[in-house]
């Protein structure tokens, strides 16, 4: 008889620790208290652009300007090629415009001017935007008052892209000796 008694102690003490386990439970279930927090990245829209380079020292960058002979015929005269890069995180993609300040324009006497043009394209590209050009080439025709041309490359996504630009005068025999220059600016913003 007495191993009977044992084993209901056993029994009733494992009644009374599943009651127990029971109301603790329930206890700590209608008093819990769940919270939580947040963490966020925020990326910001940027839009870069890098010229063509040369490294003068570990620490030093210079922008490479770009000089030649004129040809002296009615032939156009096209610059050596250079290599632009361009990057946005933008969403909806990016414009790049490549703009020249006007035409070439004698150093020394800017009203004797040859006109200038732009030929881009996109080489290399990287991304999930795709990468075209809205406008592949123009001209400056300082003749007829027009002192501006500009090309433009877009792209429909965040990216990179590596775009090659060409510069190129229009062929003249009749032009004043001297140094005759114009520069390229180039303004990236994201699409609308």
């Amino acid at each position: 008889m007495p191993i009977q008694i044992i084993a209901s102690q056993v029994t009733l003490t494992r009644n009374v620790i599943s009651f127990l386990l029971l109301v603790i439970t329930g206890m700590a279930s209608a008093n819990a208290e769940t919270t939580s927090q947040r963490f966020s990245v925020f990326v910001p829209v940027r839009a870069k652009v890098v010229t063509p380079t040369t490294s003068l020292a570990s620490s030093e960058i210079a922008i490479n300007d770009i000089a030649t002979n004129h040809i002296a015929t009615r032939a156009p005269q096209m610059m050596p090629p250079q290599h632009w890069s361009l990057s946005s995180t933008s969403p909806s993609g990016m414009v790049a415009e490549f703009a020249l300040q006007g035409a070439f324009a004698n150093e020394s006497n800017p009203e004797a001017k040859i006109d200038a043009g732009l030929i881009a394209r996109v080489q290399r590209t990287s991304g999930n935007g795709r990468w075209g050009m809205a406008i592949a080439q123009d001209k400056t025709n300082h003749q007829s008052g027009d002192e501006s041309a500009a090309v433009y490359v877009t792209s429909t996504a965040a990216g990179n892209a590596a775009v090659e630009l060409q510069v190129g005068l229009a062929g003249s025999t009749d032009v004043p000796q001297g140094k005759y220059s114009t520069t390229v600016v180039c303004t990236i913003a994201p699409r609308d």
